[in-house]
């Protein structure tokens, strides 16, 4: 018989069913059927120690219950009493991810009461966002890691999704370059953007056909990206809440193939402002020409097309330069493109599960999140395409989003654990840097060396131990 197969957060794919076992749903009774037997107890018992079902839950001991009375579906109640020991197998596995081996993270932010699916950081690294399935975005302190201010009013959850209490999901979130504003994506199909400084909606966007997935700000401010699954781009005028034009090409551009919806999973400006990059479940993705001279007067032209990835393309950016696009796939590779021939440059192997997300930093280096719980951060140190990474370690579920403040270096992730977390992006080979202690701690440690110049501060794996290094490169350890 075949057993379960297990996906990397521990869903449990449901095994083929027999062609008996289905015709006894739907109430079938041809003759040319066997007929199947109920086993006897000994044979029935035997089969439950192999099924590795534990005594300890009492949904295995009802299973076994009805398996020892449902004499003629008998193999049927076996398969549950399976089924109910794989659930619990999965459910000590999930348990055991709550509590990872290694947290390489600076701090977390916990608060949410559902999975994190966004994040993103102001550009004065001083403030930090998150989107949740509880139906709010968060706000916090950069530096200190407390929560600054909770905003809600995002709709109501429809079907299936009313269970909770809690409002639509929060897909996306992205702050004004000024970061007086947050701009939210949901999933109840609206872009709203509030003014932070009262917790207030300043503009609600209406346009998309369905779930917004990405939200992003352009440079200046005044204008502002969406993508969405109704296979579009929009861009709105991030002042009025007008939207400008749509990103689709009729022919080529996100739409539906094979009956397949071609999902438009992220947009994003490059730096200028004036192109857009869109990463598609088409396995594509597009950069398009995304100027507005303020009258109207748009083009929305289509300007290239990416190809080589394998599966959905989940995530795309712009290089800071805006010379190069990197792109992040369900076929575990990023990828990075020459933007202006559409050229595939690199390949970037290492993530064992589907890479969600992806970041640029300023120097060149490139930072992914995956659903094996991971992020890596990619150098191409001799740049000539050949990406060497690190692993940072410490969520404990699937990592749905990463974000860095241009100005300060910080980095952050959201994860399906219900938490951010922030990372230094250069630590050193075994330190990580403390922004909360060091902020705390640098007058005291300067005047207990007695050392000219500055002091940087780091501490220890274990947080038992703060090394200061003196500008003249003595170090000194203190408890």
């Amino acid at each position: 018989k075949e057993e379960p197969s297990y996906g990397a957060a521990g869903d449990v794919a449901a095994a083929p069913r027999s062609v008996h076992a289905r015709s006894l749903e739907h109430g079938s009774t041809s003759s040319s059927q066997t007929t199947l037997t109920a086993p006897s107890v000994g044979s029935h018992k035997s089969s439950m120690q192999k099924s590795g079902a534990t005594e300890r839950s009492p949904l295995v001991a009802r299973a076994r219950q009805r398996a020892l009375q449902g004499a003629a579906s008998g193999q049927m109640a076996i398969a549950a009493v399976g089924a109910v020991a794989v659930g619990e197998r999965a459910k000590d596995e999930r348990q055991e991810r709550k509590h990872p081996a290694r947290d390489d993270s600076v701090f977390t932010c916990a608060g949410h009461r559902r999975e994190c699916f966004s994040c993103a950081c102001s550009d004065d690294g001083k403030l930090l966002a998150s989107g949740s399935e509880d139906g709010t975005a968060r706000v916090w302190d950069a530096t200190t890691g407390d929560l600054v201010r909770v905003l809600e009013g995002h709709g109501k959850r429809t079907g299936f999704q009313q269970r909770g209490g809690f409002g639509a999901l929060v897909s996306a979130v992205a702050f004004s370059p000024d970061g007086a504003s947050l701009a939210t994506g949901c999933r109840d199909n609206l872009v709203r953007v509030f003014d932070l400084g009262t917790g207030k909606i300043q503009l609600q966007l209406k346009g998309h056909g369905a779930y917004v997935s990405s939200v992003e700000f352009n440079v200046d401010g005044g204008r502002l990206v969406s993508g969405s699954y109704d296979e579009t781009a929009v861009v709105w005028n991030a002042v009025t809440g007008k939207k400008r034009m749509a990103l689709l090409d009729k022919k080529s551009g996100h739409r539906k193939t094979n009956d397949i919806v071609h999902y438009v999973h992220h947009a994003s400006y490059d730096r200028r402002g004036d192109r857009v990059v869109c990463a598609s479940r088409d396995g594509l993705a597009r950069i398009w020409d995304g100027h507005w001279d303020g009258g109207g007067g748009s083009t929305g032209r289509l300007l290239l097309t990416l190809k080589g990835h394998e599966a959905a393309v989940l995530c795309a950016k712009f290089f800071v330069d805006g010379r190069r696009v990197v792109t992040a796939s369900q076929d575990k590779s990023a990828r990075t493109w020459d933007a202006k021939t559409g050229d595939q440059l690199a390949v970037l192997l290492g993530h064992t599960h589907h890479i969600t997300a992806v970041a640029c930093l300023a120097d060149g280096r490139l930072v992914t999140g995956a659903k094996d719980y991971t992020i890596r951060v990619w150098e191409d140190k001799w740049k000539v395409h050949n990406y060497d990474h690190r692993v940072l370690e410490g969520h404990a579920d699937r990592v749905m989003a990463v974000a860095l403040a241009q100005n300060d270096g910080l980095l952050v992730s959201a994860s399906f654990d219900r938490t951010l977390k922030c990372w230094d992006p250069d630590p050193a080979d075994e330190l990580f840097v403390d922004r909360r202690y060091a902020a705390a701690s640098a007058a005291e440690a300067e005047g207990l060396l007695s050392a000219q110049g500055s002091v940087s501060l780091a501490v220890s794996q274990q947080g038992s131990a703060l090394e200061a290094v003196a500008e003249d490169g003595e170090e000194s350890w203190l408890d």
